[in-house]
């Protein structure tokens, strides 16, 4: 048989429609397993992950390296020295999630959940593995 994992935390709605369009159903028998993360562990990682290292020089310009490529790198300076100025943890999530009002619209942007509503419109065998289990 044939096997396929792919796997990536950016594999998403963008994503799906174009591995739909490239998978023969007849070829292929396809299940897409979503890892199930707690959101507040999701968003501690997320937080984690966005604020860690930054994209910018100290002048506020993308870093690129020597082929044009954008990359990023773990943080060299202090605000007061062009570096980025990392918010509390409680102001990122207020940030992120001032737009949610409800718990079910905050449910609907745990990305497993989003990852999951997705998939699930595209391909007919769509599991959900829960990682603290």
């Amino acid at each position: 048989g044939k096997n396929l994992l792919l796997t990536d935390e950016n594999l998403g709605e963008r994503f799906v429609g174009a591995l739909r369009d490239a998978i023969n159903d007849e070829e292929w028998d396809v299940t897409v397993i979503v890892l199930y993360r707690r959101i507040h562990y999701w968003l501690h990682s997320w937080y984690n992950q966005i604020h860690k290292t930054t994209n910018l020089d100290t002048k506020g310009n993308i870093l690129l390296d020597s082929n044009g490529i954008p990359y990023r790198e773990e943080h060299k300076y202090w605000p007061s020295q062009g570096g980025e100025h990392i918010p509390e943890f409680s102001d990122f999530y207020r940030e992120f999630t001032k737009y949610w009002k409800t718990l079910p619209d905050l449910i609907n942007h745990h990305r497993s959940v989003e990852y999951y509503n997705v998939y699930k419109e595209k391909f007919n065998n769509v599991l959900v593995f829960n990682m603290h289990q």
